[in-house]
């Protein structure tokens, strides 16, 4: 058996586990198998598609879509680069791709608070949008909880306060940034890893998007030509305050969906 196998049976058993304490109503030991099967498939850079029992189907591929309602949050006319630049980092991380929406010519950009789609596994897709969500509101806190603070730091030291000009905006693209090298330092296979398994691992996310691609292109006809909008240059206060938020945060806690909690528990 190789080291890949032995992986992928370990996570086969792992899970049976996990769904035998769930059917007996053991929540808290079925959580207890489900956050060590994560850190299994974020260290190996494993699909959940990939932990099945031999014989079953591949998991097939659809799309979820997100709204700023999804995220708790007023929509917008126009397109938001950072929501659609932290959709692809998250997307990205777990093995699955973003489609932005962009609104038909004529129209003002209003698309009914329709920020666009994630596309993969079910599986894949679930913990994606669980991190979108969590991140999504940090940011939007964070950033304005951090711009506050320094404009008052400012008026402290008797500095102009038009050095807070573009903080904000710096800060979410600083926070980005790190954040996306952060997901990329998470889920890179770690000096013990086997030179055989990471040659598999590698193989595993490009045989998932190349299914991605397919789903997106052929089945369904969907265009992904868009890009998100470039960001403006933020202040520089800013860019460095938000990647020390993003070295901050924790990325592998349990994400939980549409709890004010789990977008503390990062911190």
């Amino acid at each position: 058996m190789t080291d890949r196998e032995k992986i992928l049976d370990k996570l086969r058993k792992l899970q049976a586990h996990a769904d035998s304490a769930e059917e007996i109503g053991n929540e808290a030991e079925a959580q207890a198998f489900a956050a060590k099967i994560q850190e299994l498939l974020t260290a190996y850079k494993i699909s959940m598609s990939e932990v099945r029992v031999e014989g079953v189907e591949e998991e097939p591929i659809n799309k979820t879509d997100v709204y700023w309602g999804t995220l708790g949050m007023a929509k917008h006319r126009k397109p938001s680069a950072w929501a659609e630049m932290l959709a692809r980092i998250v997307a990205k991380a777990y093995y699955c791709d973003f489609v932005a929406v962009r609104a038909p010519k004529g129209c003002r950009g209003d698309t009914g608070g329709w920020i666009g789609f994630f596309v993969g596994t079910d599986t894949d897709r679930k913990i994606t949008i669980q991190m979108y969500v969590i991140l999504s509101r940090f940011i939007q806190s964070e950033a304005t909880k951090a711009y506050n603070e320094f404009w008052k730091q400012l008026v402290r030291q008797g500095e102009p306060v038009q050095l807070a000009r573009g903080f904000r905006k710096g800060w979410i693209e600083g926070f980005l940034m790190r954040l996306a090298e952060r997901f990329e330092e998470e889920v890179r296979p770690k000096a013990t890893v086997p030179a055989s398994n990471t040659s598999a691992i590698v193989l595993v996310r490009r045989n998932a998007l190349a299914r991605i691609k397919e789903w997106i292109d052929k089945d369904k006809g969907i265009s992904n030509d868009c890009r998100s909008p470039q960001m403006a240059d933020g202040s520089e206060y800013g860019i460095e305050a938000g990647r020390q938020a993003a070295d901050r945060i924790n990325l592998r806690q349990k994400a939980v969906e549409g709890t004010r909690t789990e977008a503390r528990r990062i911190r």
